[in-house]
């Protein structure tokens, strides 16, 4: 099986308990961010449409050593809540929903619950619907599914979050796209130069860098663009008051300038960035999307919803966050630099070495 996304791999279907998986080498930088992940068998040419059935595979970030998933439980979905005997028996809900273009004119959909087998653990949220395209039908069932596990949310008083998003062709049960944050499996091993930068963390960094595992370590996409555009701002202020030391002592002001890098995600998602300014970049981000997601400017609900279920502007934000996570790196270390050079804050101080000796 093919899966295309920005990145064209090739992996081999394999079966584990009973289940199909195919295990695909990703490249270390795509840890972290989200994917659509389109499968396609070799000559196979077929562009589904039609009646599709839409996975919402669930997770739950707080699990704890008391209720840790095992591997065919993270795979098939896990969450706090499971179906009471009543609810057991309501075998689909029939949805109505809507397009704004048409007001009058109303389509329906089936949803239906899969659970593990024994003691009705939710797992999946399950959506079938017909629509003329992919991009169509998860659009429209992710407004429904993300309404269903709002309520759950407010009346159950639990997080339920949506991990992985599966596209089915129910006609003929085939798998037609993935929609997945890749997880940060690749080890890195600490060297000493690590660990001489800890040594010599200038104060005024330390709210940046603790900004910055904020954002890393979020899965949500939308509140690690936030995490990161405040890192920027964070800098503005760093910066200012490194100048006013700076200019005291006659120390040139200048900055190495931090331009977006040219790579194949700028080329295909920001083609007018490649080679701008920080600054630009910045204001581009502000503009189109950091504004709405901190004061919930939204003229309709499906445009900004919180969660991955409406991918289209997952993917979006997660482009953004992925140019940002770089250009965070290479502005905090180039403020570094200049705070060194300027005097500001000493050179690395060297960790002293440890032996050990056994009898």
């Amino acid at each position: 099986m093919e899966m295309k996304a920005s990145h064209e791999v090739t992996g081999q279907i394999e079966e584990r308990d009973g289940k199909k998986v195919v295990n695909l080498p990703m490249p270390a930088s795509f840890q972290g961010h989200t994917f659509a992940l389109d499968m396609e068998r070799e000559g196979d040419d077929h562009i589904p449409s039609g009646r599709f059935r839409i996975e919402f595979v669930l997770s739950d970030s707080f699990s704890s050593e008391q209720r840790s998933p095992s591997l065919l439980e993270w795979q098939e979905g896990f969450c706090s809540l499971s179906l009471s005997d009543e609810a057991a028996l309501i075998s689909q809900v029939h949805c109505t929903y809507g397009r704004k273009s048409i007001p009058d004119q109303s389509s329906e959909a089936l949803l239906r619950f899969q659970c593990r087998d024994g003691d009705r653990k939710l797992q999946r949220i399950l959506i079938i619907i017909e629509e003329d395209t992919t991009d169509m039908a998860l659009e429209f069932a992710g407004v429904l599914a993300n309404q269903l596990l709002d309520i759950l949310t407010f009346r159950k008083g639990v997080p339920l979050e949506v991990r992985r998003i599966d596209i089915v062709d129910d006609a003929n049960d085939t798998p037609v796209r993935s929609y997945i944050q890749i997880p940060y499996t690749i080890a890195r091993e600490i060297v000493p130069d690590d660990i001489e930068a800890f040594a010599a963390i200038p104060d005024r960094l330390k709210a940046v860098l603790r900004m910055l595992r904020e954002a890393t370590n979020s899965s949500n996409p939308f509140y690690r663009c936030l995490c990161l555009y405040r890192i920027f701002e964070g800098l503005q202020k760093v910066r200012t008051s490194n100048n006013k030391i700076a200019k005291g002592t006659g120390h040139n002001l200048r900055r190495a300038k931090i331009r977006v890098e040219d790579n194949e995600l700028t080329r295909s998602a920001f083609p007018n960035f490649v080679g701008a300014s920080l600054n630009a970049f910045l204001e581009h981000v502000k503009d189109t999307c950091r504004l709405d997601i901190a004061h919930f400017n939204i003229n309709e609900l499906e445009n900004l919803l919180l969660d991955p279920a409406v991918v289209g502007n997952v993917h979006r934000v997660d482009q953004v966050n992925a140019v940002l996570l770089l250009l965070a790196r290479q502005s905090i270390q180039s403020e570094r630099k200049f705070m060194l050079e300027a005097g500001i804050v000493p050179k690395n101080l060297k960790p002293q070495k440890t032996s050990s000796t056994s009898a």
